[in-house]
C-alpha cells in the first residue's frame, strides 16, 4: 500500500527536509506557470510524492527504495528546475526498470522495448485516473461510495450569490452548479493541487475578490488566514457599492465555506483504475514501442501524458477506488519554529557542546592566571 511508504523514517525526514530546507523548493517553474495556483513550495513536495507514486506503481521492489531515495535527495539538491526534476525521476525509473529485467546495455532497440512495456503495463494499463477533494468528505465516500456533485455542499447559496454578482455587474463564479460532471487527471501533482484548492470554484472566487483586482496573497489560503481573506471581500464589495444585506449574505456564505473546508488538513485523492474511467484515453503501447527517441524520453512520456481533464458522471463504488490522505504542503509556522529553536542555541549549534567546555575552560584558565598574576604585583 501506497501508505507504508509515508510511515518509512527516511520518507518523513525528506519531507522535513523540503517543507524547511529552501533548497529543496527554489527552482524554476516556468513550465509550470498555466497553472495559477502552482506555488514552488507545494510544487516541490507535490513532485516527491509523485515520485513516491511512480515507485509504487512501476518497480514495486523495495530493495530498490533506499537507493532511490538518495538518488532522488541528489536530484532535488543538483537540479534547479522542476521540469528537469521530473525528467530526472522518469530517468532514475527507468534505470530501476533496467536493472530489475537484468539489461546491461539499455540501448538497443530490443532491450528498450522490454523497458517500455513494463513501464506502460504497470503505469498505464493498470494505473489511475485521480479525482482531488477536499479530507472531509472521506469519510462519506468511504460509506457510500464516490457519487459525482453529492456531499455536503452550499450550491443552492452559491447560485443566489451568482445572482447578486451579476446585478453589480461581477462575474467571478466560474462554476455550473446544475452539472453533476467531475474531473479526473492522471497528473498526480496536479491532482494534488485540485484536493488542496477545492472547490476550486470557491479558491478562484476568493482570490479575485480583492481591491482593483490585485492579486490575493495565495498564503491566507494556504496558512488558514480567514480575516485576511474577509477584509478583501469587504473591500472588494464596498468598491462596486454592494448593498448592506448582500454585503452580509456573501460574508456568511463565504464564512460558512470557509469553515467547512478547513475542518480537515491534508490531501485527499481518489484513486481508480483508468480503464473504469475512461479505456479510450489510453495510449496505444506501439505508440511508445516505435518512438524513435532516446529511451528515457519515451518512458517520461509515458509517465507525463498529462490527462489533465476527464469528465465523468459515473457513480464509483468503495470496491472500486481507494483514497490517498497525503499532507498538504508548507506550513511556514513549521519553518518558523524551526528556526526559532535553533536561535535560540545558536551558541550551541555553531560551536558544539564539546567546544563550548573547551571555551569555557580556557577562560577559567585565563582568569586564574590573571589573578595570579595581580597578586604577585600586590606583593
Amino acid at each position: 500500500m501506497f501508505d507504508e511508504y509515508l510511515k518509512r523514517e527516511d520518507v518523513i525526514h525528506f519531507i522535513s527536509e523540503i517543507k524547511t530546507n529552501d533548497c529543496y523548493h527554489l527552482k524554476d517553474m516556468r513550465q509550470f506557470s498555466s497553472y495559477s495556483f502552482y506555488m514552488s513550495k507545494e510544487l516541490s513536495l507535490y513532485i516527491f510524492y509523485d515520485a513516491l507514486y511512480k515507485f509504487h506503481l512501476i518497480i514495486k521492489d523495495m530493495r530498490y527504495f533506499s537507493s532511490y531515495l538518495i538518488q532522488l535527495d541528489r536530484l532535488y539538491k543538483k537540479i534547479d528546475s522542476f521540469d528537469e526534476l521530473e525528467r530526472g525521476i522518469s530517468k532514475l525509473i527507468c534505470k530501476i526498470v533496467s536493472n530489475q529485467l537484468h539489461i546491461h546495455d539499455d540501448k538497443k532497440i530490443e532491450e528498450q522495448r522490454k523497458i517500455i512495456k513494463v513501464v506502460y503495463h504497470n503505469y498505464i494499463e493498470e494505473g489511475y485516473f485521480i479525482h482531488g477533494f477536499q479530507p472531509i468528505y472521506t469519510k462519506y465516500i468511504l460509506d457510500n461510495g464516490f457519487v459525482p456533485e453529492v456531499y455536503e455542499n452550499y450550491y443552492l447559496r452559491f447560485i443566489q450569490l451568482n445572482k447578486i454578482l451579476k446585478k453589480y455587474g461581477v462575474n467571478l463564479l466560474n462554476k455550473n452548479f446544475s452539472s453533476n460532471k467531475v474531473s479526473f487527471t492522471d497528473d498526480f501533482v496536479l491532482a494534488c493541487y485540485y484536493s488542496f484548492y477545492a472547490p476550486n470554484y470557491f479558491y478562484q472566487f476568493i482570490k479575485q475578490c480583492s481591491f482593483f483586482h490585485t492579486k490575493t496573497n495565495d498564503n491566507a489560503y494556504l496558512l488558514n488566514r480567514y480575516s485576511v481573506i474577509e477584509r478583501n471581500l469587504k473591500i472588494f464589495m464596498k468598491y462596486h457599492l454592494f448593498s448592506k444585506a448582500d454585503s452580509e449574505f456573501v460574508l456568511e456564505l463565504v464564512r460558512d465555506q470557509w469553515k467547512l473546508i478547513h475542518q480537515k488538513n491534508g490531501l485527499a485523492l481518489l484513486m481508480v483504475k483508468r480503464r473504469k474511467i475512461l479505456q479510450n484515453e489510453i495510449v496505444n503501447l506501439d505508440d511508445y514501442l516505435f518512438d524513435d527517441k532516446n529511451i528515457y524520453e519515451v518512458v517520461d512520456r509515458i509517465m507525463n501524458s498529462k490527462h489533465n481533464n476527464i469528465l465523468s458522471t459515473e457513480v464509483i463504488h468503495p470496491n472500486s477506488f481507494e483514497i490517498l490522505l497525503l499532507d498538504f504542503g508548507i506550513l511556514e509556522k513549521e519553518k518558523k519554529e524551526k528556526k526559532a529553536f535553533f536561535n535560540q542555541y545558536s551558541f550551541l549549534n555553531t560551536y558544539g557542546s564539546a567546544s563550548i567546555l573547551l571555551i569555557i575552560g580556557s577562560m577559567l584558565i585565563t582568569l586564574g592566571v590573571l589573578i595570579s598574576i595581580l597578586m604577585m604585583m600586590g606583593e
